[in-house]
C-alpha cells in the first residue's frame, strides 16, 4: 500500500505488516526509514480462551488486492479475511489515509463466543532510525497511557512486564527518539486490557519490545482501533483524540507546559523562516532580552557581594570564635548595604524552566532531526564535525568555551575563583562534545 507519507507492505500470512516506510524521512544514506525491524510484526491477533492461547500468525488471511495506491486527500480501505474452522471467521479492515500517518482498522469477527479475549499484538519493537543505536537507545521505550496516567517500560536488563489494566485506555505504543508506533481504541464504550513487555538484549540491541491490547469478544461484532505509525511530530499528534501528545516527553508539569508553548512558537516561526538554525538564534536573542531585568539582577548582586567582600572578611576575622555572633553581624552588614545574600540566586531559579523547556526542545524535537543551518553544520540534532586527519573535530563547543573564558576574564574579580576562568570553560567542553548542534 503505498500512500504520499508511507509504504506498507502487508502479509497475508497472519495478515501483519511486515515493512512500513515513511516517505518524507530518510536514513542518513538517503533511503527512507522503515520503522518495522527485522523479523517485526504489526497487527497480530491471538485469540485467548481461559489458559489457551490461539497464534494466528501462521494463518491465511485472503485478499484480491496485491497494490494499493492512495493519492493525497484520498482514503482506500483492504479487507483480509481468515476462515478459522468451527464456522469462526475474523476480517481485517485496514483504511489507509493519504494525508495521515494513523490507520484505521476494523476487526470484525463472528462465530465466537463470551469466553474468548482477541488480542492485538505488535511484536519485536520498533527499528533503530539514527546513526548509531546510542542515539535511539536512551528514547526507546513501550508504554501507555491510562487512566491518565503514563506507564512504561525503561531499558532496564532482562525481563519486564506491566500490569494488565482495564480501564479507560487512551493508547499504547512503542517508540524511539523521533518515531512512534501505537494502537489508539476507539470503541469508547469498551474496555481493553493492556500488557507491555520489554527485554534490553533483543536481537542486535534492539529492544525486543511487545504491545498487547485484548478485548473480551461476542458472538459476533467489530472491534475498531487506530494504529499510528509515524513521526514524533507534535502537530501531528495532537489531530488525534486520544492525547497522543503525551508520547513526547516534555519534562515536569511546569517545564510541560513550558515546552509546549515554546515547540507551538518554534513551528510556527518555520513558515517565516525556512531555517531552524536561524530561528534558535532568534529564539536565543529574544530570550536574553526577556530574562534581561533578572540577568542584570544576578550581576548587580554578585557585584554589590564583590565590593563588601572585605567587610566580610573582616567580620570573620574578628568574631572568628563566636559563630552566632558572626552571623548575627554579617546579616546587619546585609541590611546596611542593602544587599540579598539570595539575590544572585533567585533570579538564576526564575530563568530554570525556561532553560530546561529549552534543552528538552531542542535535544528532542523532530523538526531538528537532519535539519541543516550553514557552512560544516548540516544537521542540527547531531553534534557539528569537522573531520581533520580523521578526528572529528566539534567546533561549536570549542566556540563556546572560547567566549565563557572571555566573558569570565573580563567579570571575575575576586582572585580566589581565578581557578574558575580555566576550568569552566574546559568543563563546558566535555558536556557539550557530544550533544546535538
Amino acid at each position: 500500500v503505498r500512500t504520499p507519507l508511507q509504504e506498507i507492505t502487508l502479509s497475508t500470512q497472519g495478515g501483519v505488516i511486515v515493512s512500513c516506510k515513511l516517505r518524507k524521512y530518510n536514513h542518513l544514506e538517503g533511503i527512507n526509514v522503515d520503522l518495522i525491524p527485522p523479523n517485526g510484526l504489526g497487527l497480530g491477533v491471538y485469540l485467548q480462551q481461559a489458559n489457551e492461547r490461539e497464534d494466528l500468525s501462521s494463518v491465511e488471511f485472503f485478499t484480491p488486492e496485491t497494490n494499493v495506491q492512495v493519492d493525497p486527500g484520498q482514503q482506500r480501505s483492504v479487507s483480509m479475511v481468515a476462515e478459522l474452522g468451527n464456522g469462526r471467521r475474523l476480517e481485517k479492515i485496514l483504511t489507509f489515509h493519504g494525508d495521515r500517518y494513523g490507520i484505521d482498522l476494523k476487526l470484525r469477527y463472528e462465530g465466537f463466543d463470551n469466553d474468548t479475549e482477541a488480542i492485538l499484538a505488535w511484536e519485536k519493537g520498533i527499528a533503530f532510525t539514527e546513526r548509531e543505536p546510542d542515539i535511539d537507545l536512551p528514547e526507546t521505550r513501550a508504554f501507555a497511557y491510562i487512566n491518565e496516567e503514563r506507564v512504561e517500560i525503561l531499558l532496564d536488563d532482562g525481563e519486564a512486564e506491566t500490569w494488565s489494566d482495564k480501564g479507560a485506555l487512551k493508547w499504547a505504543g512503542i517508540r524511539n527518539k523521533y518515531f512512534l508506533i501505537s494502537y489508539i481504541p476507539t470503541d469508547t464504550e469498551q474496555r481493553s486490557s493492556v500488557v507491555l513487555r520489554g527485554d534490553r538484549q533483543g536481537s542486535e540491541l534492539l529492544p525486543d519490545y511487545s504491545i498487547q491490547v485484548g478485548r473480551r469478544l461476542e458472538r459476533s461484532g467489530s472491534w475498531n482501533s487506530t494504529v499510528y505509525i509515524g513521526p514524533l511530530s507534535y502537530d501531528e499528534l495532537i489531530s488525534y483524540e486520544a492525547e497522543l501528545e503525551q508520547a513526547i516527553d516534555f519534562g515536569w508539569p511546569i517545564i510541560n507546559q513550558v515546552s509546549r508553548f515554546l515547540l507551538i512558537l518554534f513551528i510556527a516561526a518555520h513558515q517565516f523562516i525556512p531555517n531552524y538554525g536561524w530561528i534558535i538564534v532568534l529564539f536565543a536573542v529574544v530570550i536574553k532580552i526577556i530574562v534581561y531585568p533578572l540577568t542584570h539582577k544576578t550581576y548587580e548582586s554578585a557585584a554589590k557581594m564583590q565590593e563588601i567582600q572585605p567587610k566580610i572578611t573582616a567580620l570573620r576575622e574578628k568574631y572568628k570564635n563566636d559563630n552566632q555572633r558572626l552571623s548575627r553581624e554579617t546579616m546587619n552588614l546585609y541590611k546596611e548595604e542593602g544587599v540579598n545574600p539570595l539575590g544572585g540566586c533567585l533570579p538564576l531559579l526564575l530563568q530554570m524552566p525556561i532553560f530546561m523547556s529549552l534543552y528538552n526542545l531542542f535535544g528532542k524535537t523532530i523538526e531538528l532531526r537532519q535539519a541543516s543551518f550553514m557552512l560544516w553544520i548540516q544537521d542540527l540534532s547531531l553534534p557539528d564535525e569537522i573531520l581533520i586527519a580523521g578526528f572529528g573535530l566539534h567546533v561549536l563547543p570549542l566556540l563556546m568555551a572560547i567566549s565563557m573564558f572571555v566573558q569570565q576574564k573580563m567579570t571575575m574579580k575576586d582572585p580566589k575563583q581565578a581557578m574558575l576562568v580555566y576550568m569552566m570553560p574546559v568543563m563546558m567542553i566535555f558536556i557539550f562534545w557530544t550533544m546535538s548542534s
